[in-house]
């Protein structure tokens, strides 16, 4: 599986939980280093080998830079829709970035 053509890939998970997604990609991508930024509601879930931001993705990704992220996953187990709003509005978005999400 190869994500994109480079060496090290920057992700914003915003609905990291305890990043185990992510760190299951990490695993089987070993020619490019994932660098992944959390974001997470509930402080319980503590357990991630990320770096992590707890609190509202809804009120931090309208005042992030998000002009360092190849890929935003913005896969929820429910309603992602104000968070791709909040996504798609913030001027520091770049145009080739995938955005992940479940519909």
């Amino acid at each position: 599986m190869v994500l994109l053509e480079k060496n090290v890939i920057n992700v914003l998970d915003c609905f990291h939980a305890n990043g185990t997604l992510w760190s299951e990609i990490s695993k089987r991508n070993f020619d490019t280093k994932i660098q992944v930024t959390g974001i997470e509601k509930d402080k319980t879930k503590t357990s991630s080998p990320y770096f992590v931001l707890y609190g509202d993705n809804e009120r931090m990704l309208p005042k992030m830079d998000l002009s360092q992220y190849h890929i935003i996953d913005c896969d929820a187990y429910g309603d992602s829709t104000k968070a791709i709003q909040c996504i798609v509005k913030n001027p520091t978005l770049q145009n080739k970035v995938a955005i992940i999400l479940t519909v």
